[in-house]
């Protein structure tokens, strides 16, 4: 709670989803959702992914993580 991850950045993943399904998003989606917050990309993607650099640098995994401890 109150960590400042998560919360807005969730909304704006949605909004991008959503706009995604109807009309597709820009090749410069990834910059224009950074802007709004470093997670807002892994927000759209909505995967499990290792972010990089300030988290905007996403790289998928494809392993079961469930139950894994993280750092963020």
């Amino acid at each position: 709670v109150a960590a400042g991850l998560g919360g807005g950045s969730a909304d704006a993943g949605a909004i991008f989803r959503l706009v995604e399904r109807t009309h597709g998003l820009p090749e410069d989606w990834r910059a224009r959702a950074a802007k709004l917050g470093a997670d807002v990309p892994a927000c759209v993607l909505s995967e499990t992914c290792v972010g990089r650099g300030t988290g905007t640098e996403l790289e998928p995994v494809e392993s079961n993580v469930t139950g894994m401890p993280v750092l963020l």
